[in-house]
């Protein structure tokens, strides 16, 4: 647990200095690489000191898994896509793998396949236009503007 109050401290702000999408998929690269050094640890001691890191990355793509959505949502669709249950729904889908798996070692495995699969639309998936924008990178938060609204089906100027 110290793990992740950590992680979900230090995402907030290092986003800030970052870029949101650069510690989100970070925290899922330290995440999966993580999960496969505990599959090999053999001592309690590395074991726990992996899993603080595994908590740490959890915490924060938590926070980051929760707000980034929401800055490509329409302002209709918005409500829904934050309230979607994921953490539940999520919590569930482990349970049932751990009845599946029923090894620990599996289950690791599992975890840093889906961090793998996860860290895929970091090529299509555009930086966060706010932080952009606070951050004086106008150009660049344009073009993410105008990236979403293609991917939304909206006209191509930001003014219309």
């Amino acid at each position: 647990m110290a793990g992740v109050f950590v992680g979900a401290y230090l995402s907030g702000q290092t986003s800030e200095y970052f870029g949101p999408k650069k510690i989100m998929y970070g925290l899922l690269a330290i995440h999966g690489v993580a999960n496969l050094v505990a599959v090999f640890s053999h001592l309690w001691e590395v074991f726990a000191a992996v899993s603080f890191f595994i908590g740490m990355a959890a915490g924060g793509i938590l926070l980051s898994a929760y707000v980034t959505p929401l800055e490509f949502t329409g302002q209709f669709w918005r409500g829904v896509v934050g309230s979607i249950p994921t953490w539940n729904t999520g919590a569930a889908l482990f349970a049932v793998s751990v009845i599946v798996l029923k090894d620990w070692r599996h289950l690791h495995i599992m975890a840093a396949v889906l961090s793998g699969l996860v860290f895929l639309p970091v090529f299509w998936v555009p930086e966060s236009f706010r932080w952009l924008a606070v951050d004086s990178r106008d150009k660049e938060a344009t073009a993410a503007i105008t990236k979403i609204a293609r991917m939304n089906g909206r006209p191509k100027s930001i003014s219309s």
